[in-house]
């Protein structure tokens, strides 16, 4: 056998054997393809918190934003005098005469009394 076939078929072989030698085991190439995906899912996992931490960011905002554009919040005033001095006299309340109540008390017995 002459140097020139051994050269040309050692060089055939490396030629051949070289990407298979290359290229990862079948069961390396599944273990990156999964720790890929595992990459991927984390990857848009982390995109979907930071979105969502954004959108309470701005809600938060336009909440202040809204809050601030209304101003301070004020007790209204009520329409009538509320409080009384030490020494003022209290208001004159309308009052029932013995007999009214006594007459009305009357019918409301009679009524309860005389159920259908």
């Amino acid at each position: 056998m002459d140097w020139r076939h051994a050269l040309t078929g050692t060089a055939i072989w490396v030629g051949l054997a070289g990407p298979a030698i290359a290229q990862p085991s079948s069961f390396e190439s599944e273990a990156l393809r999964v720790q890929q995906e595992a990459i991927q899912r984390r990857m848009i996992d982390l995109e979907s918190q930071l979105q969502a931490q954004d959108g309470r960011r701005r809600a938060d905002e336009a909440a202040l934003a809204v809050r601030l554009q209304q101003g301070p919040v004020r007790a209204p005033n009520p329409p009538f005098e509320t409080a009384y001095a030490a020494g003022d006299a209290a208001p004159a309340y309308p009052s029932i005469p013995d007999g009214v109540l006594a007459q009305s008390n009357q019918r409301v017995r009679d009524a309860a009394a005389n159920r259908r």
